[in-house]
């Protein structure tokens, strides 16, 4: 089920979207971010977790691959995606043939130890079920006090109800720990109070979804998308679920 529940709210939809930006000719990087599509957030990260030229980055939760263009573009790091389903990977290598990104669970990296200077996951830690087994296979595959930059969600209260089905939010407290029996020294944890994206990037992202909307309204899927979108968006507004920044550095054990 919990592959199922991801197809469902991300593999799908991920596909409809990079049809989208093809068919309406929209500039790839802020169409293919979803939810979290802002370059002040990927300055933010990109700086707490020591972005350079050069540098050999992890983008967790990859999907389409907006951010991590931005990454290899603003920044000049070498960006490796992974997502775990197929559909946004294949619509990455579409879109930004450059990078390089592959299909994987954050629980089994296919890398070998200490590749990578750096990782950053934007809005991906709060759909791994197992987070603590996924930051320890993290903090395998980075440098000796190489950086985990993350943007995610948690819940302000023990529990969500009616919470997206591809969604697993816990207390800041729980993913804390989670953080630290991964193999992380906790450096900032920082509630994410960013302005919206500039205008010309919420353009295509809305024209986008709009496109696809309206291409795919017949289809039973896009209900489904539609409803859990909307989950999180009430839960957001609500104040049921917060979002965080938080940055870690690997102990050496």
């Amino acid at each position: 089920m919990g592959r199922e529940r991801l197809e469902i709210e991300f593999g799908r939809h991920a596909g409809w979207i990079v049809e989208a930006i093809e068919a309406l000719d929209l500039d790839a990087m802020p169409a293919a971010c979803r939810g979290a599509g802002d370059p002040n957030l990927f300055e933010l990260l990109a700086d707490a977790m020591g972005a350079r030229p050069g540098a050999l980055v992890l983008d967790v939760g990859c999907g389409i691959g907006g951010p991590g263009a931005w990454l290899a573009t603003e920044r000049g790091c070498e960006v490796v995606g992974i997502d775990v389903l197929e559909e946004p990977v294949r619509g990455l290598r579409r879109l930004f043939p450059q990078l390089t990104t592959v299909v994987a669970t954050s629980r089994s990296l296919p890398f070998r130890n200490a590749t990578f200077d750096a990782t950053w996951a934007i809005g991906a830690l709060e759909s791994i079920a197992h987070k603590t087994e996924a930051l320890k296979e993290l903090a395998r595959v980075l440098i000796s006090e190489g950086r985990l930059a993350a943007y995610t969600f948690v819940s302000a209260a023990e529990g969500v109800d009616d919470a997206p089905m591809a969604d697993r939010f816990q207390p800041l407290d729980a993913l804390i720990e989670d953080f630290e029996r991964g193999g992380f020294r906790v450096l900032t944890v920082d509630p994410s109070t960013l302005a919206r994206p500039p205008a010309t990037w919420r353009k295509a992202q809305n024209s986008a979804q709009a496109y696809a909307s309206r291409l795919h309204r017949d289809d039973p899927a896009r209900e489904t998308v539609d409803r859990e979108l909307h989950k999180f968006a009430r839960l957001h507004t609500s104040g049921e679920i917060q979002a965080w920044v938080i940055v870690g550095t690997k102990e050496d054990s």
